[in-house]
Formats: C-alpha cells, structure tokens, sequence
C-alpha cells in the first residue's frame, strides 16, 4: 500500500512537472538544427536503422561512442547520429562519417527523444528496413556481441524490446535501447506519439510521458514488449540482493537495476552495456563500482582503454 502511494505521489509530480513544462516550451517548438552534414552510408544500403542520441560537454565524439558507431554497423545498421553538443569537432565526425547516412546538430532541448523526432524525421521513409533502433550514448558497450542479444530477442517474438526495464512508476523499457520491428513503426500510435512530441526542458517529463508513457501506449495497443535482462526474472534469481536494494527505497520499492545491481547484469545476464552514470558518478555509492575492470576482464574482450579514457577526461573539469 505505501509503495503504491509513492508511485502515486510520483505521477502526480510528473503531472505537475509536465504542466510547467508547456507553458516554459510556448514559442519554442522547433528542432533548432544548425547543421546537417552527409556520412558515407547510402541510405537504404542496410537492413536496420539507429538513430543516435549523442551529447558531450567538449563538442567530441568521443572513441567509446566511434567503436559503438562500429559495432552497430557491423550488426547491419545504417545509423542517423543527431547530436546536441553545439557544434562538433571535425576529427570526430571524420572518424564516425563510414558508419553514418547523416551527422545532425542541433540545439541542446528534448533531451534524446528530442534526437531521435528529429532522426525519425530526417531518415524519412522506413519500409526497406527490418527494425529500427533507438541508441543514445548513456553506455559503454557493447561488452558482448549484439548478434546474439537480436538472435534471442527476435525468437522471442517481441514487437518492442529494449536491454533492461523497469518497474519505476510504471511497467517500461529502459530507453538507452530500443528496437522495433515494421508492425510498431506503421501503426497509428508510433507514429501520433512522435508527431505530437513537444521538446521537453525538464527531464522529469522525458521519464513520465516519454520512457514510461511510449512504453504503456505500445501495451495498451497489444504491442508485445520485452528485455534481454528482464526485471522480474532477475529478481527471481536474485531475491536477497533485489530485496536488500529495494528497501532503500522509500517505503520499498523497485530500484534502477542498470545503477544498482549493475554486476548481476553483466555477471548473469550478460548485458551487453555498461551504464556511463555508474562509473563516472557512482550515484548510489556502491563500493563494488571500482571492481568494473574484473568483471569486464573476466566475460568479455572490449577495450577497457575506451572507458579509462573517457572517464579521465570526464573527471577533469575545465
């Protein structure tokens, strides 16, 4: 009973939150692009679409986001990088131009269901390819083979899947990975859900009508939606660790598995991502954060150098 009380009492304050969000977004409904700049993938080459949210505070496309540029075209994707940096320096964008149809910068709003209307919008016409993938740069990865994270999703049946979800709030799937096949995207509700997207200011909104609300308008379509390290299944198969995470919530509660609970991920469900957040903030203090590069030696070959670096730079401030 508490617990559905806090989760009352959170909706309530995304209601709130969304209304101040309308009235501050009057007058400013537009994308804000300030350059469009061709990559060397022709599009339609590829059987799969990513459009990539993408910010960094120096204006860089930093190696850990090239190698996963690399790694998705190599899945078969033909990618729409929209970025809100500012402005971007060349080098980057030389370095991620063969694995992109399009580089898009733009203004700093809507955080990266923002990028991706705009991506959506640009890329234009879907029908030649088989799914669609929405990425951003929140994770470094993929640690694992993404191959095999499509083999089993896609036997699987799912009309909707991303990597993780979640029981915050609602039922929804973590946004940093999303893919869709060809029923979702032709369907009236995909498509009224990006056409009608206001640019949020605040991320409070983007949470509740954006990565919980799209999730629980493709449900109440009967889409059939799924994660590769699902919730409940975990808690399953871990429930001293969930419990013991879950009552440091108030009044108990689920908790951000990608956050918290970041080794049983790697370490039994073999997530193929890593979230940014943990490492470079540690935001729930865990003192098992700084054991990373173990569990990383330990189940996959990616180049621990790419974190190492982004992470130096991240922790110097200008």
């Amino acid at each position: 009973m508490l617990s559905q009380l806090y989760n009352t009492a959170q909706i309530l304050r995304g209601l709130v939150v969304t209304g101040l969000d309308h009235i501050c977004m009057l007058g400013k409904k537009g994308p804000g692009i300030s350059e469009r700049i061709d990559g060397d993938v022709i599009p339609g080459s590829k059987e799969r679409l990513c459009v990539f949210s993408h910010f960094d505070r120096d204006n860089r496309i930093d190696d850990y986001v090239v190698y996963y540029l690399e790694q998705l075209h190599n899945l078969g994707c033909e990618t729409v990088l929209v970025s809100t940096s500012g402005s971007l320096e060349g080098t980057g964008v030389d370095k991620v131009r063969p694995y992109c149809r399009r580089i898009i910068v733009r203004e700093n709003r809507g955080y990266d269901f923002g990028s991706w209307k705009v991506g959506l919008r640009d890329a234009g016409d879907l029908s030649s390819y088989d799914r669609l993938i929405l990425a951003n740069d929140s994770v470094y990865g993929p640690i694992r083979d993404l191959r095999e994270v499509f083999h089993d999703m896609d036997a699987d049946g799912y009309a909707a899947w991303g990597i993780t979800d979640s029981l915050q709030l609602h039922y929804h799937l973590q946004s940093y990975f999303l893919v869709f096949d060809k029923s979702v995207w032709n369907s009236s509700v995909f498509t009224e859900f990006w056409r009608d997207l206001p640019y949020y200011r605040f991320k409070w909104s983007i949470i509740s009508n954006c990565e919980v609300g799209f999730s629980q308008r493709l449900l109440r379509a009967g889409f059939r939606l799924g994660a590769f390290c699902e919730y409940r299944r975990l808690r399953d198969r871990h429930p001293e660790k969930f419990q013991a995470a879950e009552a440091e919530y108030p009044f108990g509660g689920t908790v951000n598995p990608t956050l918290r609970l970041w080794k049983i991920l790697v370490e039994d469900c073999h997530c193929p991502f890593l979230k940014v957040a943990l490492l470079r903030d540690n935001p729930k203090k865990l003192d098992d954060v700084n054991r990373w590069r173990e569990a990383l030696a330990q189940s996959s070959d990616y180049d621990v150098g790419l974190i190492e670096r982004h992470l130096a730079r991240m922790n110097t401030r200008p």
